[in-house]
């Protein structure tokens, strides 16, 4: 089991063998865990890459092409197995460490002062100018120049297409980062979209809702 910085395999086979299991385990609870899907297809398609290389560079009749696009395919996939780690696995709350030890990712054994929970509200806004999309841009209302407060791990997006008063937001999901990029359907072009956010800490709970609804048509 995995126990410390390098808890990723050196050997090229283990490792894909490694990493293609902690992502059936991821996919199978990643909704549970609160994990973006779309986070999760991204690294999926790069173990597939990688896979597809490391079967023509282990091949016989292999060339030096081959060794290295295995090697480049490697590189890339490592690079984002560890930020992925460390972003959605390392800290999420709904993981429990017997989780952590059977996907083989580091149990830290230190136990520091919990994050309190997020008392600013954030504010945010919307490029519209893309067709089709939405790039949501959240910052701290109360901390000029500031992404994101203190204690905070990223922010929850929550969502209502149309000017219903009576209509009901539903959850998007959640970024780490200071942006969130939606698509939509060229049938919803035309349509109003409401979004409300709010900080996370790194136990998941929430703080208050930004103050007022961020407003934008689909173009």
């Amino acid at each position: 089991m995995a126990s410390g910085s390098d808890y990723i395999p050196s050997n090229d086979g283990k490792f894909l063998a490694w990493v293609e299991f902690l992502f059936t385990y991821v996919q199978s609870h990643g909704g549970t865990w609160q994990i973006p899907p779309t986070e999760v297809s991204r690294i999926v398609l790069l173990i597939a890459n990688y896979k597809a290389a490391y079967k023509k560079a282990e091949a016989p009749n292999h060339g030096t092409g081959d060794t290295q696009a295995k090697n480049e395919a490697r590189k890339t996939l490592e690079k984002e197995v560890r930020n992925f780690v460390k972003e959605y696995l390392a800290n999420n709350h709904f993981i429990s460490n017997e989780d952590r030890k059977d996907m083989g990712i580091p149990v830290h054994d230190d136990k520091p002062s919990p994050a309190p929970i997020p008392t600013d509200m954030p504010a945010g806004k919307v490029d519209f100018s893309r067709h089709r999309q939405h790039v949501l841009h959240v910052k701290a209302g109360s901390l000029t120049g500031k992404s994101k407060p203190p204690h905070v791990h990223g922010f929850e997006v929550w969502r209502k297409i149309g000017t219903d008063p009576e209509g009901k937001f539903e959850y998007v999901g959640f970024s780490s980062r200071s942006t969130f990029l939606m698509d939509y359907d060229e049938k919803l072009v035309g349509q109003t979209v409401s979004y409300r956010v709010r900080w996370m800490n790194s136990r998941n709970q929430p703080g208050p809702w930004n103050e007022d609804d961020i407003n934008a048509v689909i173009a």
